[in-house]
């Protein structure tokens, strides 16, 4: 019988065991899921030896990507349609990477799959991030310069003493861009305050623009691959101008001795963040590949 609990804490390291360092999309990141649990009232459970993610949204179920032993995939599936069976709705698989979709073409599952754009993950260079050289990436270069002749600041890595100004300032910051939400600014702020008051207890890193020595912009991530760092989220005070640019810039310098990749995650679809995203040239997308098994 398959059981799945609420996401909490307590399954961190199990979460861990089987996806720390062995997949590139942010699904595989524990503290990512974690902060977003109460939105997507995401359920966990192991499976044939397999990590599965039950998240429930827009009046439906749906399953991420099982993680794990690859060879256990079609056991798993098996499982997961039994139990879909039982509790009277159809499994729908989101996230998959085309080795997992592969697997189920072979296997002979009636199924269509559909490549999400909306919630594929953007994946840098963080070496191109972090010189922002070429045509391409001419007026992002622009900006920074601009924010560096304008304002004169530091970039220092986020530690203890810093957690607290940061929850403070976005909450300002939060008020000012929903500017009524009380739903939104209220979501936003949870998983916000709910990264920050884990970050030693995720293993997140992450950097801050100090001008005159007022927080003006600060970002968190973490290392998701060997190769990879994961970004979870960047918050400046827009009243500085380009302090989105210049934190995005310095934390790619910050990062690029230690990582080749940044993941920076989604755009859900949002016309503007997409744009913003593709505005700094990825160098691919994750696969997130949607199983509707018929």
């Amino acid at each position: 019988m398959i059981i799945f609990e609420p996401l909490n804490i307590k399954h961190k390291d199990i979460y861990n065991r089987y996806t720390a360092g062995k997949y590139r999309c942010s699904e595989a990141s524990f503290s990512n899921m974690y902060i977003w649990r109460k939105v997507t009232n995401a359920a966990v459970a192991v499976v044939s030896d397999m990590l599965v993610l039950r998240v429930y949204f827009g009046g439906h179920y749906r399953f991420v990507m099982p993680f794990g032993n690859r060879t256990n995939t079609v056991k798993c599936v098996d499982a997961l349609l039994e139990y879909c069976l039982q509790n009277g709705y159809g499994l729908e698989i989101i996230g998959a990477d085309t080795e997992f979709a592969d697997t189920l073409k072979a296997a002979g599952y009636s199924c269509t799959f559909t490549q999400d754009r909306n919630v594929q993950d953007y994946v840098y260079s963080s070496e191109k991030l972090a010189s922002l050289s070429g045509k391409k990436l001419h007026s992002k270069k622009n900006h920074v310069n601009k924010f560096k002749a304008e304002y004169k600041y530091e970039f220092v890595p986020i530690d203890k003493t810093l957690l607290d100004n940061c929850i403070n300032k976005t909450q300002l910051w939060m008020n000012i861009k929903y500017d009524g939400d009380s739903k939104k600014y209220s979501q936003e702020l949870d998983t916000v305050k709910c990264l920050l008051e884990n970050f030693d207890e995720f293993n997140l890193f992450g950097g801050a623009i100090l001008v005159d020595g007022e927080l003006a912009a600060y970002t968190v991530g973490e290392r998701l691959t060997e190769d990879t760092a994961l970004v979870h989220i960047e918050k400046a005070d827009t009243d500085y101008n380009g302090a989105f640019a210049i934190i995005n810039y310095e934390f790619a310098n910050f990062l690029k001795t230690s990582f080749k990749y940044i993941n920076r995650e989604e755009d859900m679809g949002i016309e503007g963040l997409r744009r913003a995203k593709e505005s700094y040239r990825p160098e691919f997308f994750t696969d997130k590949i949607k199983c509707k098994f018929q």
